[in-house]
């Protein structure tokens, strides 16, 4: 299974994610705890790329490229998008407690946590991770 989905720069187009959700699900049964997981990490790169990558300019496009691996039972992401790209070493640790109360920094936290292989490349306009999703069948 692979496939690309380009929306555009707003928050509404996020319902693609339960789209690519159900067509993993028709490829390899999944737990719930992936299906969770795999939801949460979407949500957040893909309205990372939305807010901070193209400031909601509905002009601008996301591009989700996917792939499951099914020998590997990994699922892989690339998520791009037409802003400037940033630099990791500036986005906040939310776990500090000088941070607890500030925004910013969760997205990129719940990637980290979440997620098997995360990297950023493109100058950091696209951020790529994969998710180990044994399948349940």
């Amino acid at each position: 299974m692979q496939g690309r989905v380009v929306i555009q720069s707003e928050s509404g187009n996020l319902q693609v994610i339960d789209a690519l959700v159900k067509e993993l699900q028709s490829c390899v049964q999944i737990s719930e705890e992936d299906v969770f997981k795999t939801r949460l990490v979407l949500s957040e790169a893909i309205q990372n790329a939305i807010t901070h990558g193209n400031h909601n300019d509905p002009e601008k496009t996301v591009i989700i490229d996917y792939s499951y691996d099914l020998t590997k039972e990994e699922l892989s992401f690339c998520i791009s998008d037409q802003g400037p790209g940033f630099d990791l070493s500036s986005v906040l640790d939310p776990t500090l407690p000088d941070n607890v109360g500030r925004e910013g920094g969760r997205g990129v936290y719940f990637l980290k946590r979440f997620t098997d292989g995360l990297s950023y490349c493109n100058e950091a306009k696209a951020i790529r991770f994969s998710l180990k999703i044994p399948s349940q069948a």
